[in-house]
């Protein structure tokens, strides 16, 4: 718990740096953000189930807008191992649970920007958008005691998966039907594409249109609760804040891709 606690305090301070240094007017949430940790792998597996369904119940961790918290499992000990007392131990540990350790920062990196003022709970937040964010910031940050010195580097995983993806799968319209709506989300065999799709047409994004990328940022934080979007409405403003059209999206990312070398 002590852990997860100093991890997330780092990972909120970069968050929140990283965004008013592009200009971003984020501020400190309102009231401290609870995490529920559960240290029974079965325990976490029942709450999970009742709080948000079976499907989550597999997973390491997850962020619930309804109740605004993040619920996750234990990863310094797993079942049958004793609490690690030394940094060096824990520090072991973690470094070969690094996939769990991401997917927790995933889900406290979309905590945080549903609590600092860049997304609001119940508005329509794009999924494109918010997961894109959170895969931004959720390589982990092991050893660092200050700071978060791995947001925004490439993420090798992902790369490599929008790569097959575009290879093999993608679609000419595969960036519009990404933006407009969210269902390859929500679809089991479109999903891990969407997601990946998403981390590198956000990587793009903030590496070669920042200003415009931090304009529909603000945008959409100030959009109202529960006034959903038609995809329509959700083209036009994208693409009036980015000012350009989908050919020259898909052109620009396409060669920005090819470009990117995994560290």
């Amino acid at each position: 718990g002590r852990w997860c606690g100093r991890l997330f305090e780092r990972l909120q301070t970069a968050f929140l740096g990283y965004w008013k240094r592009a200009g971003l007017d984020v501020h400190e949430p309102a009231q401290p953000l609870v995490a529920v940790i559960f240290a029974d792998p079965e325990a976490y597996a029942a709450y999970a189930t009742r709080d948000a369904g079976p499907a989550l119940a597999q997973s390491q961790g997850y962020y619930s807008a309804r109740t605004n918290r993040i619920v996750l499992t234990d990863l310094t000990r797993a079942a049958g191992e004793v609490e690690a007392t030394r940094e060096a131990e824990l520090l072991r540990r973690l470094e070969s649970r690094l996939t769990n350790v991401a997917t927790i920062v995933h889900e406290a990196t979309h905590q945080i920007a549903f609590n600092c003022g860049l997304h609001s709970r119940y508005a329509d937040n794009p999924m494109w958008l918010t997961e894109g964010m959170a895969m931004f910031f959720e390589a982990p940050d092991l050893k660092s005691s200050s700071g978060w010195r791995t947001a925004g580097q490439i993420h090798p995983g992902r790369l490599q998966q929008f790569r097959d993806y575009a290879e093999r799968r993608r679609t000419a319209d595969s960036l519009r039907s990404l933006l407009l709506t969210d269902e390859r989300f929500r679809d089991p065999s479109t999903a891990v594409d969407a997601y990946a799709e998403s981390w590198a047409f956000t990587f793009f994004l903030i590496r070669e249109h920042r200003r415009r990328y931090v304009e529909y940022l603000e945008q959409l934080s100030t959009l109202p609760r529960l006034d959903w979007k038609t995809p329509e409405e959700r083209e036009t403003m994208f693409l009036e804040a980015m000012e350009t059209d989908w050919e020259t999206l898909e052109r620009e990312f396409a060669l920005f891709v090819r470009r990117l070398r995994a560290p």
